[in-house]
Formats: C-alpha cells, structure tokens, sequence
C-alpha cells in the first residue's frame, strides 16, 4: 500500500494525536486518495517514525487573509503560518482523519528512506501495517 511519509515538528505531532491539530498546512496538495494513511515522522531529537493519520482530503487558502478558525485546526499563529509561506498566495490545508501514535516509533530506514522528506514523499508499507 502506498502511503505518504511527513515530516512534522514535535509540537505539532502531540498536538495531532491529542486532537487539537485537525488541519496540516502545506504548500503543495499530494497527488492521492482520499483515505491515505500519512506517517508523521518527526525530527530530531526524536528522529523516529511515531504515528500515523489518514488523509481526508485539502482546501487551498488566501495565505493574507487566513480565518482564526483555520489557524486554530492547524494549530500555528498567524506570524508562523505567514514565515512558512513568506511570498506565497495560496496554501494548502491537509485535512486529518484519525491521528494515531504508535505503541513503537519506527527508524527511516523500516520504510527505506535513507534521509528525512523535507516534506513529504511517498513509501510503501504492508497492507495490514497499521491495524
């Protein structure tokens, strides 16, 4: 099964799994279904695979003129979100299905990935890896 590997700042990746975080902001939409499963790696000092969430879909946002909603389901202040996208127009929010930790956190190279995605890319994992 394919899935898409992401990396993601640990602040982040708690509030993820916690459920406050219900958008990932990005700057491209990936080329997927709706229902793919995402692995969150997050670097170091972690430097581990430790979870996971399914891909429900992504909207396109005015970068100026962005809602306090959209900031609060991302989980960013707006002067972050604004350093992330600098002269960028439109952004991307990923919407989040079912964020999950893993019980055990995986290395880069369980998934042979040799060096962190800078933001995403694709791997394969088995189809019953995340039951």
């Amino acid at each position: 099964m394919k899935a898409i590997l992401v990396t993601l700042q640990s602040e982040y990746a708690s509030m993820l799994y916690a459920g406050y975080k219900r958008i990932e902001l990005r700057k491209q939409t990936p080329n997927v279904p709706i229902g793919t499963p995402c692995l969150i790696y997050e670097p170091l000092p972690i430097g581990r695979v430790t979870g996971f969430f399914i891909y429900a879909g992504s909207f396109e946002f005015d970068t100026l003129c962005t809602e306090q909603s959209l900031l609060m389901k991302a989980g960013i202040s707006y002067s972050k979100m604004r350093d992330y996208y600098a002269s960028q127009l439109i952004g991307v929010a990923w919407q989040i299905k079912k964020p999950r930790p893993f019980l055990k956190t995986y290395k880069l190279t369980d998934f042979n990935v040799s060096r962190a995605p800078q933001s995403y890319c694709f791997v394969d994992i088995p189809d019953d890896f995340l039951i």
